[in-house]
């Protein structure tokens, strides 16, 4: 995240204790059970980053990339196996149900293409070095492969439109949201994409205390 380890970790406890709310919340209503676990997760990532500040600023390049390539998990890997699972558990019409299916497998499949070469830390779209820019983390990854970064950026951003296809509100104004922090990120910070919009999708997680607390209020569309 931008700034420091302070508000990395600042924003670990704050979404952590949203996702107490959430889950008590989500007793009520047991099919928003899955998506009031996510700022949990997102708490996680929130704190290996923090740790990922820490070990850049005391120059301990080795701690740093174990931090950094766990942070990759959730950015390159996990959110894209995690939402269209979350919105096939929400999904009541059944041809959605079978493009959720096909999102999770697809995700699978594309988030291991992208974060196995951090992990090993070899070939093509491998982690090079994690650097501050504009105040931000920057992860800088190799180019190189069966897909140009363009491409894979493209892909990337494509599936999260199509989570908007689920039919349950809660979510659905939840990824909204999410795809809305993307915009701005692309317009004010693209150059640490990965850092800044994974924050400003973990503010984005504040939101489902509101949506869960309503949710007996909104019906299936």
């Amino acid at each position: 995240m931008c700034f420091s380890a302070t508000v990395s970790f600042l924003s670990a406890g704050v979404l952590a204790a949203t996702g107490v709310f959430c889950i008590q919340k989500a007793f009520k209503a047991r099919n928003h059970f899955l998506l009031a676990l996510t700022p949990f997760l997102f708490a996680l990532q929130q704190l290996l980053e923090g740790f990922v500040w820490i070990e850049y600023n005391q120059h301990n390049p080795v701690p740093m990339t174990i931090f950094s390539t766990a942070y990759l998990f959730f950015a390159f890997f996990f959110w894209i196996v995690w939402f269209p699972f979350v919105a096939y558990c929400l999904e009541a019409v059944k041809w959605k149900k079978i493009l959720f299916i096909f999102l999770i497998l697809f995700g699978l499949i594309f988030g291991l293409y992208l974060w196995l070469p951090v992990l090993i830390g070899e070939g093509p779209r491998a982690l090079i070095q994690t650097s501050v820019c504009g105040k931000s983390l920057c992860y800088d990854i190799a180019t190189g492969g069966l897909l140009p970064m363009p491409v894979r950026e493209f892909i990337y951003v494509s599936l999260g439109l199509l989570y908007l296809l689920c039919s349950d509100v809660i979510f659905k104004r939840f990824w909204f949201v999410v795809m809305l922090s993307a915009g701005i990120t692309i317009l004010i910070h693209v150059f640490a994409w990965t850092s800044v919009w994974c924050f400003f999708s973990a503010l984005a997680s504040l939101y489902i205390i509101y949506l869960i607390t309503k949710a007996s209020t909104y019906s299936r569309v």
